[in-house]
């Protein structure tokens, strides 16, 4: 009978230490998505206090949405962790690229990189992503899953590989109401 009592004592703390696990895993907070509003219609990555530099460009959304930081404090930093973060307009119009320059990985300049999975949905007044021939519009790195809504990428060019936009081996790209024009390459596969 001792053995017994202490055998069931012993059941119903492990019991309770589950069922207060359980409650402290339920009140966790779970990886969310993150909304990411480009607030303007142009192309930098400048920093207070230069002028007009307070506010969330696609570039630095872009940016932080990859490196899951707010490295650019103008916009939200994305969440991480296989969680799909979206970027959405609040204005409609075109962004024109003004930051050309040699082929990287960090979009700094030419191509914005995507390096974590995100969704891009366009102004439902109209988006359009002009890269002024500076270089491609995305490069989708691999095991990354970009998905674009309701945009139009044009003037796009590069010399290898996608001149609108390139898809790493091992990356996914999903397009719905998006037109890709006036894009090329000068050698490698598509325009």
């Amino acid at each position: 009978p001792a053995a017994r009592r202490a055998r069931l004592t012993l059941l119903a703390r492990l019991g309770a230490a589950v069922t207060l696990a359980a409650c402290f895993a339920a009140l966790a907070p779970a990886a969310r998505a993150v909304e990411i509003q480009v607030e303007v219609l142009f192309d930098s990555l400048t920093q207070p206090p230069a002028e007009l530099s307070n506010i969330c460009t696609l570039r630095k959304a872009v940016n932080n949405a990859s490196d899951n930081l707010a490295t650019y404090p103008q916009c939200q930093a994305g969440e991480g962790g296989g969680v799909v973060d979206t970027i959405v307009f609040n204005v409609p119009g075109t962004i024109t690229f003004a930051l050309g320059g040699p082929p990287e990985d960090g979009g700094e300049s030419g191509d914005l990189d995507v390096t974590d999975n995100l969704t891009i949905i366009g102004h439902p007044d109209g988006t359009t992503i002009d890269a002024a021939d500076l270089g491609r519009v995305f490069h989708v790195h691999p095991g990354v899953t970009l998905t674009l809504v309701n945009i139009h990428i044009t003037n796009g060019n590069e010399n290898a590989y996608g001149g609108g936009i390139r898809v790493e081996p091992g990356a996914t790209l999903n397009l719905d109401g998006v037109t890709v024009s006036s894009s090329h390459t000068l050698a490698g596969d598509g325009g």
